[in-house]
């Protein structure tokens, strides 16, 4: 319910953000740390090299919960191989690779699923992970976006993993 109540504030732009100075890189290797049992558990790698990366203002609760929800739904439609996350300075961009040996998904698939639509997740995904509610990328989308960012994914189609970017 709070997942649904953030995601409808920051729509009507009620919402505000509690911005602060955050390393980027400590934030990811926290939630890579957090995550690190469950990727285990299920098989999987989970590859994230530290490098250091500029000092940006952030909610990082926001923030941590995005990456966090792009992470957990790498491992939940990922059967074997495992995730990587990529980070990478461009044009003056932070921008944050989470890929995946996963599922993958149709290009119609992205389209419809960066929309930010709430309770919808893929036929495939609906097969392989039941108890999935389809807030988890809605509320990433949501949280990026009221920093001024947004999310991009890729795929070469299904079995064939993907790429989220924010």
């Amino acid at each position: 319910v709070e997942s649904l109540l953030d995601i409808q504030e920051l729509r009507l732009g009620k919402e505000v953000l509690n911005l602060e100075e955050c390393k980027m890189e400590n934030l990811i290797q926290g939630v890579v740390e957090e995550i690190l049992p469950y990727v285990k558990e299920k098989g999987l790698y989970l590859k994230y090299e530290k490098k250091e990366l500029p000092t940006i203002k952030v909610d990082k609760k926001r923030i941590r919960e995005a990456i966090w929800n792009l992470i957990d739904n790498s491992v939940k439609y990922t059967r074997s191989g495992g995730i990587t996350i990529l980070t990478r300075l461009e044009e003056g961009k932070l921008k944050i690779g989470i890929s995946d040996t996963g599922i993958g998904m149709e290009k119609e698939e992205i389209e419809h699923f960066l929309e930010g639509r709430i309770f919808e997740r893929g036929e495939e995904a609906k097969k392989m992970y039941g108890p999935g509610r389809g807030i988890g990328l809605a509320l990433a989308i949501e949280f990026i976006k009221a920093h001024g960012g947004r999310i991009l994914a890729e795929s070469e189609g299904f079995g064939k993993g993907t790429t989220f970017w924010i």
